[in-house]
């Protein structure tokens, strides 16, 4: 595991921009550090650290890990049954290569930059079954038809003061709020922007939420890969500037039993290969298109088949059964939040869905893949949804999705559209993941037990 393979690969791949960074790299910061990453299972980073001054003349760089990083757990204790990697294997080396020209700065690391790519193979060939290499097979699918999206995600998360002092200041709710508690957290939350801008990770707005120290960060919209990526060092940036900040942050989907959920919901907009906005209609009443209709359907009818994607761990369903402002079952409306699916039609640039299933929690890169891939689907299928729902969706849906880890993974491996779509090595991998996680829970005693049996 701890053999270290590094290849600088020459082929030319957007150059002019490689020369561009590097030339200001050279006159204004002379990075010393390059991260050379890709997402886990998780949806967590991971990768090698190489001196940027040996590959900044480059355009790609490839760097050998262990192919347990697509095999281990949240604890990263090993998953039986995969068939890519394990003891069967010899824990075999996997690639991850990066294209130079994707290069960020890491603002908040000293002299660092970080180039996000793919996870490959000894022999070369991409590893399908790694969470960028399904997103980037999605948004293939999409343009086979025509359509190219544009997505956007927005996360709640927890800031939780280390000091027993300061965590009082939480014990009130100031959703929205403008006032002396939030007003606090500006040099937080300035230092936090700043940065993000220096690393190209734009954010639109931020808020307090409902939750006792809960936020809320809206990311800017883009491409779904540019996205992913983005949402992700968003949530290492947080964790890093709240342990500089005396804060612990906590991007659980319900970190908490009194508290409020936090949600990671996307929105989603398409454009035909004209540029032209596909999910609005100037000639109907409130301006919803047919194919905005067929899209509303396949994010609706394949939700139950995709639930794993947008809840895959034991705690996401704590936010879903508790049925807070996340919709539970085949729901949509127009401009309503207590849905599955909102739709906002108010003009024809801005129409988008709003998918309000995922937590905060979500692997990115799996989730916007889920919804392309639904959207994708409905739109061929040309059926519309049930009718939308005007008020309360939680007392008007007829049935509930998957409200368990145990029921979402049965539905998710079971299912034939599953397969078509991501593959059934894909799916056999992720299943057993999902397995592993319920079956670890299952033989673990919790703190509700301890409370309640202990003196029984």
């Amino acid at each position: 595991m701890k053999n270290l393979s590094i290849k600088i690969l020459n082929k030319v791949i957007n150059v002019n921009n490689v020369e561009n960074f590097n030339q200001e790299a050279n006159q204004h910061k002379g990075f010393n550090t390059l991260i050379v990453a890709a997402p886990d299972m998780i949806g967590r980073l991971v990768g090698r650290r190489l001196p940027f001054r040996e590959v900044k003349e480059k355009t790609k760089v490839s760097v050998g890990v262990c192919s347990s990083i697509l095999a281990w757990d949240a604890e990263q204790l090993p998953i039986d049954g995969l068939s890519i990697a394990g003891f069967h294997t010899g824990w075999q080396d996997m690639n991850i290569v990066s294209d130079l020209a994707l290069i960020r700065p890491v603002s908040w690391h000293n002299q660092s930059v970080i180039a996000i790519g793919d996870v490959y193979d000894k022999a070369g060939k991409i590893v399908p079954v790694a969470p960028r290499s399904i997103l980037q097979a999605q948004i293939r699918r999409l343009k086979e038809v025509g359509l190219i999206a544009t997505v956007a995600t927005e996360l709640e998360f927890y800031l939780t003061p280390n000091s027993n002092v300061a965590r009082r200041a939480i014990r009130k709710r100031h959703d929205y709020a403008i006032d002396g508690v939030t007003n606090k957290m500006e040099f937080f939350f300035d230092e936090l922007r700043n940065n993000l801008a220096s690393s190209n990770i734009m954010v639109e707005s931020w808020q307090s939420e409902w939750g006792l120290g809960q936020w809320e960060v809206n990311l800017a919209r883009g491409n779904p890969i540019d996205v992913a990526d983005s949402h992700t060092l968003f949530k290492l940036a947080v964790k890093e500037f709240a342990e500089k900040h005396g804060y612990k942050a906590n991007f659980m989907a319900k970190p908490e039993s009194f508290q409020v959920g936090s949600s990671g919901h996307i929105h989603i907009s398409l454009r035909d290969k004209s540029g032209r906005p596909v999910l609005f209609d100037h000639s109907v009443p409130q301006h919803i298109s047919k194919t905005c209709l067929y899209a509303i359907r396949g994010i609706l009818h394949y939700t139950p088949e995709c639930m794993p994607l947008y809840a895959s761990n034991i705690n996401s369903y704590r936010r879903l059964a508790a049925g807070e402002f996340c919709g539970q079952g085949p729901s949509w409306g127009l401009d309503n939040r207590t849905v599955t699916c909102r739709v906002i039609a108010d003009d024809e640039e801005s129409a988008h869905l709003e998918f309000r299933i995922p937590g905060a929690d979500a692997n990115p890169y799996l989730a916007i893949a889920g919804v392309l891939a639904s959207v994708r689907k409905g739109i061929l299928d040309q059926r519309e949804p049930n009718k939308k729902i005007i008020g309360n969706a939680s007392v008007q849906v007829s049935k509930l999705y998957p409200m368990t880890l145990e029921l979402a993974t049965e539905n998710f491996i079971k299912s034939s559209w599953s397969k078509d779509e991501f593959g059934e090595e894909f799916v056999s991998h992720f299943g057993a993941h999902l397995k592993h996680e319920f079956q670890q829970f299952g033989s673990s005693v919790t703190d509700w037990e301890l409370k309640r049996y202990a003196d029984v």
